[in-house]
């Protein structure tokens, strides 16, 4: 009596596909597999589970990612084309207007949101980082350093921008 299960189960397939098989004999609403190879995604799909996770293949992209990048702080792929990225301000578009760079005209993408790092006190005077969202941004909106936008668009034209 639940609304999602997730089988996470990586160290041993068989396991891993029973667990699976019977979820799906127990018809539960949404039903989500590790898998761990190619071979064990054809099984899990064979038993009719819609949602197979490949946690280490999706952890290597974002690590290539955020090693490729300069600036690039974490991404969410869409597809194989398209994602949407967290990137510090390059430092040549500091002090600049969203309008000034020219986001959708020159590079395609869209500025989501920005986030900022801002320092505050606990209530035991110790001092902590948090990050705070900052709405979609104007066109007027100036770039600060240290500021991380939070972008859509092609991969290739995200690359090219950073």
């Amino acid at each position: 009596n639940t609304d999602v299960v997730v089988v996470a189960i990586g160290e041993d397939e068989g396991a891993n596909i029973m667990v699976s098989a019977l979820c799906k004999e127990a018809n539960v609403k949404r039903l989500i597999s590790r898998a761990v190879n190619r071979l064990h995604e054809k099984v899990l799909g064979a038993l009719g589970v819609s949602e197979i996770a490949h946690p280490e293949e999706e952890s290597a992209e974002r690590w290539s990612k955020r090693l490729c990048m300069t600036g690039f702080v974490d991404s969410f792929e869409l597809n194989s084309n398209y994602s949407i990225v967290e990137a510090i301000v390059p430092k040549k578009y500091v002090g600049q207007t969203i309008q000034e760079i020219g986001f959708r005209e020159k590079y395609e993408l869209l500025v989501l949101t920005i986030l900022k790092n801002t320092e505050k006190k606990t209530s035991f005077g110790k001092s902590v980082v948090t990050t705070v969202l900052h709405g979609i941004p104007r066109p007027d909106t100036r770039l600060r350093e240290g500021d991380i936008l939070v972008i859509y668009g092609y991969n290739d034209h995200i690359k090219a921008f950073l």
